[in-house]
């Protein structure tokens, strides 16, 4: 009966030691990731060259012609003797230059910085009106160029009447000059600048 009761008594005492015993820890839950959106890539956008202005010095000098009104419209003849035209501006063959020097002005010892021309002239009277568009090689000529330009065509000899005005204009990598009657040669500056961009005037004054 002793026995008995003592293992009574131990196996309470071991129960009640096991409730007093330190409870499992329990996990904490887990959170699930939070799903992110990969950042998108983002490209840069290429540049693109503006859109050209002219194919070529005869279609600059065309352009220039056709935006004049009716009160400056005057019979215009162009070119080389080679490719001459009688309805408008027209390429100018280079060869040594010398031609091309007592058509415009262009002195004949800067010709290899350009590698083509075109010309446009009142076909009545070439001190009237004449112009003559060139496509430099280098456009950092620009500059030097057209006051060579200008020096030699206000050394010239006229015959026929002089010519009262003169201008050199910049248009992209083309250099215009022109000589002749004041307001048409003014007439001329301000169409050119009304019709194309990017368009500098580098030399204008009066022929002495």
């Amino acid at each position: 009966m002793k026995k008995t009761t003592i293992a009574a008594i131990m196996a309470i005492t071991v129960l009640t030691l096991g409730a007093c015993g330190k409870a499992p820890a329990t996990q904490a839950p887990t959170q699930a990731p939070v799903a992110t959106e990969a950042p998108q890539a983002t490209s840069t956008p290429v540049p693109t060259e503006a859109p050209k202005q002219f194919a070529d010095c005869k279609e600059l000098l065309e352009k220039i012609y056709d935006a004049h009104s009716e009160d400056f419209r005057y019979p215009v003849a162009g070119g080389s003797e080679d490719n001459i035209s009688y309805e408008g501006p027209a390429i100018f063959t280079l060869g040594t230059g010398e031609a091309l020097d007592a058509m415009t002005g262009f002195p004949v010892a800067e010709i290899a910085k350009i590698d083509q021309a075109a010309t446009a002239m009142h076909a009545m009277n070439a001190n009237t009106f004449t112009a003559g568009a060139y496509h430099l090689t280098n456009v950092s000529d620009a500059s030097a160029l057209a006051k060579s330009i200008a020096s030699n065509i206000q050394n010239r000899m006229w015959v026929c009447g002089c010519p009262e005005r003169l201008i050199v204009i910049q248009v992209d990598d083309v250099l215009i000059s022109a000589f002749g009657f004041q307001d048409i040669v003014e007439y001329f500056r301000d169409t050119t600048s009304s019709t194309f961009q990017n368009v500098t005037v580098l030399v204008e004054e009066n022929i002495q």
